[in-house]
């Protein structure tokens, strides 16, 4: 697996740590199927299409410009124009792709919680506690 979790920080994308390994040693085959997984996300369409337009997202002059814009009105509290400001970043093409592609890699997560807990005989996720905003 690259670097791509590093450079980005979507290792929470999923709620779920993609290289866990501490306190699983005990079981390799574990610790392996997890990877295996892990790999697989990564290869889906789904989390490459996500990872691509977060570093075009983050690379944006126009996104950086009124996020920049978003946080300083946040600061001295003018929701009104704050609450435009985001309206405006959010309709912008690249948001409105990165958002799809959000929803995309989240739909993908939903669907490997199910199958994991249909394996287990139990609701996977309801265990795992979220990272972030999960």
């Amino acid at each position: 697996m690259n670097d791509l979790f590093e450079e980005t920080e979507l290792s929470g994308v999923c709620a779920l740590p993609v290289r866990y390994s501490a306190g699983a040693s005990s079981n390799s085959r574990l610790v392996a199927s997890a990877h295996a997984l892990a790999e697989a996300i990564e290869a889906s369409a789904e989390f490459q299409t996500f990872a691509r337009l977060t570093m075009e997202v983050n690379e944006d002059g126009e996104v950086a410009q009124l996020a920049h814009q978003i946080r300083l009105h946040h600061s001295i509290y003018n929701k009104a124009q704050n609450g435009e400001l985001v309206a405006r970043m959010e309709a912008l093409p690249l948001m409105i792709a990165y958002r799809k592609a959000e929803q995309d890699l989240r739909a993908l997560c939903a669907e490997v919680d199910r199958l994991i807990g249909a394996q287990a005989g139990l609701s996977f996720s309801q265990y795992i506690r979220p990272q972030g905003h999960g």
